[in-house]
């Protein structure tokens, strides 16, 4: 176990841990603040499997902040980093099986996640921001799951995939890359092949990543709102847009995600719902005030109003939240039957309906 140390000022690597003619297994590299190093700040290689390297300090290193590489280095699990102003924030090399999550990786020179002959990682609920090319890379890797990460303002790619890059399972994944002339979410070179961007449309009975009830693709936006999530309709107020969004040839996004918008009913706080806007006393206001494919998201409670929808939109009512609206309880959200007499209302989680 190598935790709690400041390294910084050498020459090389901060720290590393070669397995060269032996197995390392079982290491756990945490809570180190390691800056200034000349190669990697966290390197591990050859033979090294079975590792967790989290809650470290990673910045201004010569190489990358974090490095596994080479053949049997696997099976690790890399969480909850913050690495920021190094060439290259995480560089995964000929490593496979490893779960990368939740790190921030942020204003590295180069690339923020690379993957370089890597097969079979799963890289979730990361933030990847304002890297100086690509915030992922990959290059030859195959049956990479990409899920979850908020990718943004990276200076020319969100995603690259450079080549010989199969059978990728991208999805539920936030770009907003693409604000300087020639830049774009996503960028191809090569053969690149089986790589999906989206999967079945699937009720999480909760929400994706931009809030909507379902999963599917990716949010497609840019500081502009001019990204293809912001321009495309959503007729049903699925969350989901009307059309598919062709990134490339043989890339398409089927089910590209659309931010539906939300709105906030606490009967017993006037004008607070966690400082969460627009907030309203009851039902019936939020429900005049949307707009089609809006969720309503309603404090617990038993609101005895009977609501009425009577113009052409369709929106959700989701209960069950606290009064910060930061969390979903256990307590459900109690309503009478609706009147409706035209559009739909769909009700999501915690909502009893009462005649």
């Amino acid at each position: 176990t190598v935790t709690h140390n400041t390294v910084e000022n050498n020459d090389n690597d901060g720290i590393q841990i070669n397995a060269a003619g032996s197995i390392s297994r079982g290491n756990v590299v945490s809570d180190n603040v390691v800056s200034n190093n000349g190669g990697s700040c966290i390197h591990l290689w050859l033979e090294c499997i079975y590792n967790e390297i989290y809650c470290n300090t990673a910045n201004n290193n010569g190489t990358a902040g974090i490095s596994l590489q080479n053949n049997v280095t696997s099976y690790y699990k890399v969480y909850n980093n913050l690495i920021n102003r190094n060439p290259n924030g995480i560089y995964v090399n000929n490593s496979s099986n490893n779960e990368i999550y939740g790190n921030k990786l942020a204003e590295n020179l180069n690339i923020g996640l690379w993957l370089s002959a890597a097969n079979d990682n799963k890289i979730e609920d990361n933030e990847i921001e304002a890297n100086g090319n690509a915030g992922i890379l990959l290059n030859s890797s195959e049956n990479n799951e990409i899920h979850g990460n908020t990718i943004t303002l990276n200076q020319w790619w969100g995603i690259y995939l450079g080549g010989n890059n199969n059978n990728q399972k991208i999805y539920n994944n936030y770009f907003r890359n693409g604000d300087n002339e020639g830049s774009r979410n996503a960028g191809f070179e090569g053969l690149n092949s089986g790589n999906s961007w989206n999967i079945q449309k699937t009720d999480t009975e909760g929400i994706n990543i931009v809030g909507g009830p379902f999963l599917g693709g990716n949010y497609w936006t840019r500081s502009d709102r001019a990204g293809f999530s912001d321009v495309t309709k959503d007729s049903d107020g699925d969350g989901i847009c009307d059309s598919a969004y062709t990134l490339t040839s043989g890339h398409v996004d089927a089910l590209p995600l659309y931010m539906v918008a939300e709105l906030y009913v606490n009967q017993d706080i006037a004008g607070s719902c966690g400082g969460k806007t627009p907030c309203y006393r009851t039902i019936q206001e939020a429900i005049d005030a949307a707009s089609s494919g809006a969720i309503i998201r309603v404090a617990s409670g038993t609101y005895n109003e009977i609501c009425q929808l009577n113009t052409d939109k369709n929106i959700s009512i989701e209960g069950g939240w606290d009064f910060s609206f930061a969390t979903q309880t256990s307590m459900p959200t109690i309503v009478k039957v609706p009147l409706t007499t035209a559009g739909t209302i769909t009700f999501l989680n915690l909502i009893k309906l009462e005649p």
